[in-house]
């Protein structure tokens, strides 16, 4: 599980601050405290909750997904977004963790941008470089 909030300046002053969360299973209000006001978002859209549950997997492994342990699915990490996304400052989220068997780039593409309009949106995958966010400043 990790979850944290890294902020910065850049050379000209300009303040900006990243959040990140993956493997969170649940997020508390405590997570969306600490991911308020950042300038980017990178989080787990791990799943999409009907596939994971007609997949194959073992029932442990599904009802561990879907568990307050598990994974954020695309709705999940769609309102972790939106939370952020209410502060007016989120320009990126870079979407973390798909599943291969249970998620596809489209669906949590789709529910990422419903849940930030105006926001990019990049889907990480997992065995090539995403495309580069920059770290925008705002003024303090």
């Amino acid at each position: 599980t990790y979850g944290f909030r890294i902020e910065g300046r850049s050379a000209d002053g300009a303040g900006w601050a990243l959040g990140f969360a993956s493997d969170v299973g649940v997020a508390t209000p405590e997570l969306l405290e600490v991911l308020a006001g950042v300038d980017v978002l990178a989080v787990e859209y791990n799943h999409d909750v009907p596939m994971q549950r007609a997949s194959r997997r073992p029932r442990m492994l599904i009802d561990r997904v879907l568990g307050s342990r598990g994974h954020l699915s695309n709705r999940q990490a769609a309102d972790v977004t939106q939370a952020v996304a209410a502060s007016g400052r989120l320009r990126a989220v870079v979407q973390l963790h798909l599943s291969r068997e249970c998620n596809t780039p489209e669906l949590a593409a789709a529910a990422g941008r419903a849940a930030a309009p105006g926001a990019t949106v990049v889907t990480a995958a997992q065995h090539r470089p995403a495309a580069a966010v920059p770290l925008v400043g705002r003024q303090e």
